[in-house]
């Protein structure tokens, strides 16, 4: 065991925490959070680097990797800022798998990506990803009691009213508020409503306004905020535990694909 992965993954594991829950609770995460977990953890990234623990260009490539991602996530509205600059930080701190014992060498699935913060990431986009299911499911129940999914929608094209069944929902418009943790799929042009499929990661397009809620009435589509901090915590300890779930989910369909 050495004593240097354990310290970063705990410091990782408390920080992480903390914004998960606070990412729960009001979708806002201090940026003070990612500057402890970023000063107390790269001082040991860089000793195990200087003892030859840590290959060089390990690190560099998770620093690099991770800071691309983080920031094209950021831009093209998949990640809030404090989800980037989480990302960011555990590509400085866990750019390795932790060695905390014998018989933690490796997850139970025996499969992780040579970059073990890039494993956490694709653990947390296949996790936020499975949120679609319970979104359709929600959906067609929603059908199965005769009500109408699209009404005042019936314009929309069939694509971008099966994207809708995947990331959205109906939910009544008075039991909103400018607090609450979605977005707002419905706009108005002109006397029409419409579908709105992309939205912002800020908080201020969170919600519907008091006087938004004149416009739209009655059950209207929303998307859900998600709390990807959430996700990313549980996404390091399934690639610490149990593995890469995207190594995984590739390598079974290459295997049924060859049984075809």
């Amino acid at each position: 065991m050495e004593w240097t992965s354990t310290v970063k993954l705990l410091i990782c594991v408390a920080c992480l925490s903390y914004a998960s829950w606070s990412d729960i609770k009001t979708r806002e995460v201090s940026d003070k959070v990612w500057v402890i977990m970023a000063a107390f953890t790269a001082p040991i990234t860089i000793m195990e680097v200087a003892w030859g623990r840590l290959p060089l260009l390990l690190l560099v490539l998770s620093l690099g990797l991770c800071f691309i991602i983080g920031l094209a996530a950021f831009y093209v509205g998949l990640f809030g800022g404090a989800d980037a600059e989480a990302l960011w930080c555990l590509g400085i701190a866990l750019p390795a798998y932790p060695k905390l014992h014998p018989w933690m060498s490796q997850p139970l699935m025996g499969l992780q990506q040579p970059i073990f913060s890039l494993s956490i990431f694709s653990n947390t986009v296949v996790l936020a990803a499975s949120t679609a299911i319970y979104v359709l499911l929600r959906n067609l129940l929603y059908k199965a009691r005769g009500k109408p999914l699209f009404q005042g929608l019936e314009e929309e094209t069939f694509p971008r009213k099966a994207i809708a069944l995947f990331i959205g929902y109906k939910v009544d418009a008075s039991k909103l508020s400018e607090r609450s943790h979605v977005f707002i799929m419905e706009t108005m042009r002109g006397e029409k409503r419409r579908l709105k499929l992309f939205f912002s990661s800020e908080k201020e397009d969170f919600g519907l306004s008091e006087e938004k809620k004149s416009e739209l009435t009655g059950e209207v589509w929303v998307a859900p905020a998600l709390p990807l901090l959430a996700y990313m915590m549980i996404g390091l300890a399934m690639a610490l535990f149990i593995g890469d779930l995207v190594s995984f989910i590739t390598l079974q369909i290459l295997s049924f694909l060859q049984i075809l």
